[in-house]
């Protein structure tokens, strides 16, 4: 496969890291051998300051329905990840629930239900939901 990544193109996003990651996921999605239809998930986890002058991690995750071939930065959720540790009582539920949302609604079904027989350490009952 051929590169298409041009460092004189990307150069004028060094400084702009969800900039970056759109021109990247755009050239992801143009290939076909990659991705099936624009789809595909791309994240990247950047350092923001916030209105309150506090740094900040975020994860930009490509949403859901937005293709890959002319993905803007807005395509992406943002996810404040110190919000995620806050739910660290809730991560079994979470997985769960992010497993079934893959399973039940994506190309990925089949990939997932090949986890279950392969998953050593994998939680048991994520397990037993993948062999429903």
């Amino acid at each position: 496969m051929i590169s298409l990544w041009n460092d004189k193109d990307a150069k004028a996003f060094l400084n702009d890291s969800l900039q970056l990651r759109v021109y990247a996921s755009r050239l992801l999605g143009s290939q076909p051998d990659l991705v099936l239809h624009g789809g595909g998930n791309t994240s990247v986890k950047i350092k923001k300051e916030n209105v309150f002058g506090d740094i900040e991690e975020i994860l930009y995750v490509k949403a859901s329905g937005v293709d890959l071939t002319d993905i803007q930065p807005a395509g992406f959720a943002p996810v404040k990840l110190s919000r995620l540790d806050e739910m660290t009582p809730y991560k079994r539920q979470f997985m769960i629930a992010v497993i079934d949302i893959i399973a039940n609604n994506s190309y990925l079904a089949e990939m997932m239900s090949s986890l279950g027989e392969n998953a050593d350490g994998m939680p048991l009952d994520i397990k037993k939901y993948l062999e429903k």
